[in-house]
């Protein structure tokens, strides 16, 4: 008999296998079994897999449904490994079906975290268009104003400083 663990990386293999082959169906079927295992940071990345698979392929419910799994347990754990990639990948998922409170939930928590110059940008605009959907234009001001305090200019920076200038005429 084999131990969970040789059960578990047995398992683990086989779903990125099946991911690599575009076997999603199957795939589906053996992430199931291994959420029967006690979670850790192998179904984190085995998530970030899904879930760098399900935006290549348009797959928003498959977004929806399990990056909050992985993004709930690296909070949970405190150690943000795949982060901001899957925080970014489940934000274009809540922005396409207009869940603005959800994205400014997640946005906080991945404005905690310690990003490079370009994602915090690129957060803090994805941030400013949240509330510019809800019609909060201070909040959507504050937003644009921290993105334009860093220090590094990037390309989040660049349209943080268009979006500001549009609001400004």
């Amino acid at each position: 008999l084999k131990s969970d663990d040789e059960n578990f990386k047995a398992y683990y293999l086989q779903f990125l296998s099946l991911l690599r082959l575009n076997d999603y169906n199957q795939a589906i079927k053996i992430l199931q079994i291994l959420e029967s295992f006690p979670m850790n940071f192998s179904m984190v990345e085995a998530y970030d897999a899904l879930l760098s698979y399900a935006n290549d392929h348009n797959m928003q419910t498959t977004i929806l449904t399990y990056a909050p799994k992985a993004i709930d347990y690296q909070n949970f754990k405190g150690i943000n490994l795949f982060s901001p990639n899957l925080e970014f990948i489940y934000l274009d998922a809540l922005t396409k079906i207009n869940k603005n409170e959800e994205s400014l939930a997640v946005l906080t928590d991945l404005l905690k975290l310690k990003l490079s110059d370009e994602d915090r940008a690129r957060a803090l605009y994805i941030q400013a268009l949240t509330y510019e959907r809800m019609q909060n234009i201070q909040a959507e001001k504050e937003s644009l104003k921290q993105c334009l305090e860093i220090k590094s200019a990037s390309n989040w920076q660049n349209l943080c400083k268009s979006k500001n200038q549009i609001l400004n005429q």
